[in-house]
């Protein structure tokens, strides 16, 4: 020790007691206390009493100044080669290992200080099952990270993580290893599951279209449920089918070139499945097309399945309506007026419309405006909604004898 006083270095002739020693990364940490021992002899400092109030702490013993040369002496052999054995570092305590959808996350509480708890990392080992060996988990100083293998572990739900055990041993940077293991089981608090329940189906039907929106029914356990959750569907007609069907979503639901294409909702022979995302839709060929069209009832299979399961099935019915104007006045080609059994579903774009006459106080076409426009002369108009009854009134369009539209 030292001062510099004007630029001349002076040496400090005062006593000190070393008190500790304890190891860097760059080497050691010495503290010392400036006490002399010619002013003490034993080991406790007599109590101080204040004139004012009392002690609020014991007084605290301090080493003789024989202990502490004692303590050089011991670790002499330390600091000079490394030789010294400095003694096994504690038991690893309050391991904590954590399951989460693809991990183990490992760690373990702090170590009290000391020369043997100066801790250069902590190895840790699982052990999946109770007859299963230990194995050796990846990591770095007090933590480490088991990833679940799914070609050995599978989609492992937190009953089987009940099974699983983690144990540690400590190592310090003399390259001594605890004496004990501590050991800990798996903390599933907050881990999910891969089972899934029933799908939950709502049907939405717009004229012949029918669309399905789904998703998993809630856990009453409000577990997460891991995985890329997709869906499987099944089609049949009660009226016609006993078996289920793989939807045919490529083939043409409408009549064409002569061929009524009624079956065309279904791939007949396959019994698989039609995959979706959560909204499903399909547009269905309807009963008795194309010269006598009816509203169809069709029944759908769901399921929902991930990576990992597959969850049982619900069956929900939906009917395809005849309501588009396409489709009545197809189904009635022969006659000017057609029935319309659920008005409040007709929707369509019409377009422009040349020519049209009053009905019978009922529903009709109101075209009595006719606008001359140069270039384009035609009627327009409105659709009007009265009487008990319900009619479209329309007036085909004939080329070569043949009705177009």
């Amino acid at each position: 020790y030292g001062y510099l006083d004007r630029g001349a270095f002076s040496k400090i002739t005062n006593q000190f007691l070393i008190m500790s020693l304890e190891p860097t990364k760059n080497g050691y940490n010495m503290t010392c206390v400036d006490y002399n021992e010619a002013i003490y002899d034993y080991g406790i400092i007599p109590a101080y009493t204040p004139i004012l109030t009392q002690p609020r702490t014991p007084p605290q013993a301090i080493a003789k100044p024989g202990d502490t040369v004692d303590l050089i002496n011991e670790l002499s052999a330390t600091l000079i080669d490394g030789s010294k054995n400095v003694g096994a570092p504690d038991t690893v305590a309050n391991i904590n290992a954590v399951a989460n959808r693809d991990t183990i996350e490992i760690s373990c509480g702090a170590f009290t200080l000391g020369l043997r708890n100066s801790i250069d990392h902590v190895e840790y080992e699982i052990q999946r099952g109770q007859d299963a060996e230990w194995e050796s988990v990846p990591g770095s100083g007090l933590t480490a990270t088991y990833t679940f293998n799914r070609q050995t572990d599978g989609f492992i739900e937190a009953s089987e993580l009940a099974a699983w055990s983690v144990r540690a041993k400590a190592k310090n940077i003399y390259g001594e290893y605890s004496e004990n293991y501590g050991y800990s089981g798996i903390n599933t608090a907050g881990y999910g599951t891969w089972q899934l329940t029933q799908p939950s189906v709502l049907t939405r039907v717009s004229d012949r279209t029918i669309t399905l929106i789904m998703s998993p029914q809630p856990r009453g356990d409000n577990k997460t449920v891991y995985g890329t959750i997709r869906y499987k569907v099944q089609v049949k007609r009660p009226d016609i089918d006993t078996e289920w069907f793989k939807p045919n979503t490529s083939g043409n639901p409408y009549p064409a070139g002569g061929v009524s294409n009624e079956l065309n909702y279904k791939i007949e022979g396959n019994h698989g499945f039609a995959e979706s995302d959560e909204i499903y839709s399909q547009t269905m060929p309807l009963k008795g097309q194309p010269d006598n069209i009816f509203d169809t009832a069709f029944s759908f299979r769901v399921i929902c399945f991930t990576e990992a399961s597959t969850s049982e099935a619900v069956e929900v019915t939906a009917t395809a309506l005849c309501t588009s104007i396409r489709d009545i006045v197809k189904a009635n080609e022969t006659v000017k007026q057609s029935y319309i059994s659920q008005l409040s579903a007709l929707s369509a774009n019409v377009g422009t419309i040349f020519q049209g006459a009053f009905g019978r106080n009922l529903n009709y076409w109101d075209l009595s405006t006719f606008v001359d426009d140069y270039m384009n002369q035609h009627y327009e108009g409105a659709f009007r909604v009265g009487g008990e009854n319900q009619y479209l009134q329309v007036e085909p369009i004939v080329i070569n004898g043949q009705i177009t539209d």
